[in-house]
This record gives structure tokens, sequence and C-alpha cells, in this order.
């Protein structure tokens, strides 16, 4: 029987949902539904909450208090992935972990109980790579970009998140523009599934309020028998390792099947199972059965079908995917033609890859991209103006449709 545990990071920063929540979890664990609950914060973001502190500690959690990182990455990746790491110390071997922040996601008996009672036995296909012992639940995905996976609540086994709590600075340095969802989830897979990498080398990033453009662009996208390959590999990837719909979302099959993949991608029909963020125009996948329509046939046939078909027939063989070459000073073809069609939209990431092209394959030149990684200022202006800023940016991505559910 499964033991049961809640790790609980991030920061308080609205008092009353945080203790909302941690008093929700104090009644799972005396009521014996959970065998633990981790706390971890930061120093400093505990000595201003002691009253909290206290509570947790009455309410019989484990507590973990950490130094902030002068380090500062994109997303504060370098610090999510340090105090999911810390926590999952504190919890014992073996055990499965229900990863909650304070701030965000939800937190009723529901969830609760979709957890406990989920199967997560993965069936691997013959020859692919043993990456977790068990599938991660998770709420949901973006359709269009590979790794860019929910992490504001997650549930899976110990030593598989601490998979995802492993940061790896490659994913700065190696690949372009990559959202924090990315960073967590690209670390256990880069070695085994370098396709993605060889996409991710000049990824484009998402086009928030242009709708038209945006809608152009997945027809780029559609175009490149590349992206394909890319897409099914990712759909393959969400199949085997992760279990979508941890907020209780389910797909339809006989739905799904008066919806062409074009209409997914350009949220063109509304349904179950996925859903539309206008402000950023993007597609999530929020159920199982949506990725299963996607690599069974079950969707509308339109003019990608059967293009799309020979590629999830093609990433069916893990050796193909593990063909790829995720070199940047030479590209993968059909990678470097993606890149240079995206090229004309706006926004468009730098790349990694090698701009001189020379025909001799000597002489190199990878310019244009710059690492977001800095020092933090250890004073309290600064912290107060990063604060701000954090909040800030968290209303204007609320009001382009990210909320706690993307």
């Amino acid at each position: 029987m499964r033991k049961n545990w809640v790790i609980f990071c991030g920061l308080l920063r609205n008092r009353d949902q945080s203790v909302k929540k941690l008093e929700q979890l104090r009644d799972w664990l005396s009521s014996g539904r959970l065998d633990g609950v981790v706390c971890c914060w930061w120093r400093r973001e505990s000595d201003l909450n002691p009253d909290i502190v206290d509570f947790a500690l009455k309410s019989g959690f484990r507590v973990v208090q950490i130094e902030e990182p002068k380090l500062r990455t994109v997303g504060h990746t370098l610090h999510q992935s340090l105090t999911w790491w810390y926590a999952l110390q504190a919890v014992p071997r073996g055990a499965f972990v229900l990863k909650m922040r304070p701030d965000l996601g939800p937190s009723g008996d529901d969830l609760l109980e979709r957890v406990v009672g989920a199967n997560l036995t993965i069936n691997l296909p013959e020859g692919w790579p043993k990456i977790f012992e068990y599938k991660i639940y998770v709420a949901n995905a973006f359709a269009i970009a590979p790794y860019y996976i929910h992490d504001i609540t997650f549930y899976g086994l110990r030593e598989d998140l601490l998979k995802l709590a492993n940061f790896d600075l490659s994913s700065e340095y190696i690949c372009a523009s990559l959202a924090p969802e990315q960073f967590f989830y690209r670390s256990p897979f880069a070695e085994g599934f370098p396709i993605f990498d060889a996409y991710l080398q000049a990824y484009s990033p998402l086009l928030f309020g242009e709708a038209d453009l945006s809608r152009q662009r997945i027809d780029v996208f559609l175009s490149s028998d590349f992206y394909l390959d890319v897409f099914a590999a990712y759909m393959r990837l969400l199949s085997v390792y992760f279990h979508l719909g941890l907020y209780g979302s389910s797909g339809q099959p006989e739905a799904l099947k008066n919806i062409s993949l074009e209409d997914l991608l350009k949220g063109d029909v509304p349904g179950d199972g996925y859903n539309f963020l206008q402000g950023a125009f993007v597609a999530t996948i929020d159920s199982q059965e949506v990725v299963t329509a996607v690599l069974t046939d079950g969707l509308k046939s339109s003019a990608v079908t059967s293009r799309l078909e020979a590629a999830v027939q093609r990433t069916a063989d893990y050796n193909y995917l593990a063909s790829f070459q995720a070199n940047p000073l030479m590209p993968v073809e059909g990678a470097k033609a993606l890149h240079e069609a995206l090229a004309e939209f706006p926004m468009h990431s730098d790349t990694k890859y090698d701009r001189n092209a020379d025909p001799e394959a000597r002489h190199f030149k990878v310019f244009g991209h710059h690492d977001r990684i800095n020092v933090t200022v250890d004073n309290d202006p600064i912290r107060d103006l990063e604060a701000e800023l954090s909040r800030m940016r968290r209303e204007i991505d609320q009001l382009r449709g990210i909320n706690e559910t993307a």
C-alpha cells in the first residue's frame, strides 16, 4: 500500500490562503489520509511568518528552513528546484508525494482522492529507456512545446520527483529560451531523447496577444515533417511517462473524432480534455484521452493527417528518436529549415545554431543568445522591487489567460 506525503513549497504571498491550505493538510494528516507533510521555506520567509511555522510544527508536519541562493535563473528555476530537493530529503524513501504550492493550485478532498487512487504503472515500449519507476501525475501540458508540462501541482514516487529537482544548467546554455517548466521536465529526458534538444536549440517562444500571427506560425510548424516528428515523440513521451488529468479533466473519444489536429492547436473547436489559452494562443492537453487520440488516429482527418500518422509510426521506434543529433554546430536539417521559416515572425528566439554554415565544416559561429542568469543583490529595497515585479508579472499572466490551470 502506498505511503502518501505532501511537500508544501513556495512563498507565503497570501497568508490567508496559505493557512487555509495548511489547515486542509492538517486535517488530511490527522484523519490518516496522509502519512506525512513537509514544508520547505526560505529562512527569511520563515522569520517573517513565525506563527505559520509554529502552526506547521504543532500540526505534526516536518519543516525544512533553508537559505535562499544568490544565483538567480529564469523563472527562479534554481530556487524552485532547491526547495523541492530539500523537501524531498525529509520524505521517506519509497513514498509517493503530492507537491503543492501555498499560492497556486487546488487543495480539495477530490485532489487527494484522485492521486491516491491513480494507476501510475508504466508500460514501457520495447527498447525505451526506464526514466521513472512510475508515471508522474500532472494537470496538463502545452501541446506545441516539448517539456512544457504543468509544475504547480504534481504527484509521483519520491525517487522519480528527485529527478525533476535535479537542476540542470545546460537547459539554459544548450537550449534557447526555455520556459521554467521545461527546465524541470527536460532534465531526466535530455540524454535519452536528443530529438527534443535538436528542436529546442532554436525554440520559438509564445506570441502573446498575436492571434493572427500565432495561427500563421502553427501552419509553419505543421508544414515541417521534422516538427511533426517532434510533436509525435512528445505525445509518446506524455503517454509513456506521465498521466494527465490531475485537476479532473477527461476527454471523450467519440467527440475527439470531430476535431482535427489544426482545430486542437488553434483553438477552433472547444471540447473536453483540452483547453485553449487565448492570451498566449496555445492549446493545453488536459487529459490522457487526447494524447491517445493523437497516437491512434482518433482525431478528425485533415490536411496533415497522413503526415502525422507517418510521424507517429516513425517515432514508435526508439532507435529512430535516439538517432537525432542535438549538435548546434551541425543542426538537423529539418530543424534548421524550421528555424529559418520561423525567423520571419516577431519575437522568434535567438538560436544556439551555428550561423556561419561553413561548407567545409571547419569554422563555426554561435552568436546572439544571452544566458538569463544573474546574481541577486541582498538588500531590502531590491528584494521589495523584485517581489513587486513578480506580483505584476503574475497579474499580467492571469490577464493573458495563463493561470494556475496551465
